[in-house]
């Protein structure tokens, strides 16, 4: 039952952004038919061509905003909508309603990440005439992923401390910028630069070859692990401050 009351609560954002997704990846594989190569760079891959499209910086931010959206509701939302006092009362902990609550929205980021992986390399060949490795829609959705499970945490985390639910989704909304905020001001571009989450997401230039943007260096796995602590600590953190509030 919590199963399903987690889906109910969260389908419309997932079918909002799956169907964004969705129907984002078939433009650029139907535009990439007529548009590609384009006139101005008539010598680009079509990996430095998909890469533009669906993994550069920008498409992270966009990236990092569903993950975002995705961690919203829970009891808080509850709260506004009256419900919260049934959610209550049934027979299983606050731990049990927020372990719930962000393993559904967790599969469903994973469903997200999902469609890029399978509908690039499979329909690249049938609408844009082209090839495009699984191997690195894979390797770009674990970096996707990687960052991705932090800000959904920040979702999670910021649907617990605001009872409002534009209250929470502004925040969300305005996370990633006043990260980078920071990050700027206190140059963590030159002091940490695996710190800035668009470009890791993105790959880095540095991992580009011969302008082809494949990558070809392993994973930071060791950072990917950070990342993944800190989603922990968000999330446990939030299973706190529900244990303590009172509805």
């Amino acid at each position: 039952m919590l199963w399903y009351k987690a889906w109910r609560e969260s389908r419309s954002r997932f079918c909002l952004a799956v169907a964004v997704v969705t129907v984002y990846c078939l433009t650029v594989l139907v535009r990439a038919r007529t548009a590609f190569p384009p006139p101005e760079a008539p010598h680009l891959p079509y990996s430095a061509f998909v890469w533009g499209e669906l993994y550069a910086p920008f498409r992270a931010v966009a990236f990092s905003f569903i993950a975002l959206m995705l961690g919203l509701g829970g009891l808080q939302r509850e709260r506004g909508a009256g419900t919260a006092p049934f959610t209550l009362a049934l027979p299983v902990g606050r731990g049990q309603l927020v372990a719930t609550r962000v393993l559904v929205g967790l599969a469903e980021l994973i469903g997200v990440t999902l469609i890029p992986i399978v509908m690039v390399p499979a329909l690249s060949p049938i609408l844009a005439h082209q090839t495009y490795p699984a191997s690195q829609s894979v390797l770009y959705g674990a970096l996707f992923l990687s960052w991705g499970i932090v800000w959904f945490a920040g979702g999670v985390l910021w649907s617990v401390l605001f009872r409002g639910e534009f209250t929470a989704a502004t925040a969300a909304v305005l996370t990633p910028f006043a990260y980078m905020a920071v990050y700027g001001v206190s140059r963590g571009d030159q002091r940490y630069p695996v710190a800035n989450p668009f470009s890791m997401m993105s790959g880095g230039l540095d991992r580009s070859v011969g302008g082809r943007m494949l990558l070809t260096e392993p994973l930071p796995w060791n950072v990917m692990l950070v990342l993944a602590i800190v989603a922990a600590a968000l999330v446990a953190g939030t299973w706190r401050i529900t244990a303590r509030q009172s509805f």
